[in-house]
């Protein structure tokens, strides 16, 4: 990939989900939006309450202008 090929890639939005236990001992799914490094740090970092990131997903378009999804996926085993 050369350096005018990166820049042509546009980053439109994304996703992180949670996973958490609710009160009936229901495994739940919940997400938050984010549009910038600095939204998906922070939803990283500072998760709602006994929430654990099971994935990240990337929106965004690639040179071609074709619609383009990155995910990433986390394992916890554990709660602290």
């Amino acid at each position: 990939m050369t350096e005018t090929d990166a820049t042509s890639v546009n980053f439109i939005t994304g996703e992180v989900i949670y996973h958490h236990w609710d009160e009936t001992h229901r495994l739940v799914e919940s997400t938050r939006t984010f549009h910038s490094l600095d939204e998906l740090l922070t939803h990283c970092l500072s998760p709602p309450t006994k929430h654990l990131v099971n994935r990240v997903t990337v929106t965004g378009r690639d040179a071609q202008g074709r619609r383009r999804q990155l995910l990433l996926s986390f394992q916890a085993l554990t709660e602290s």
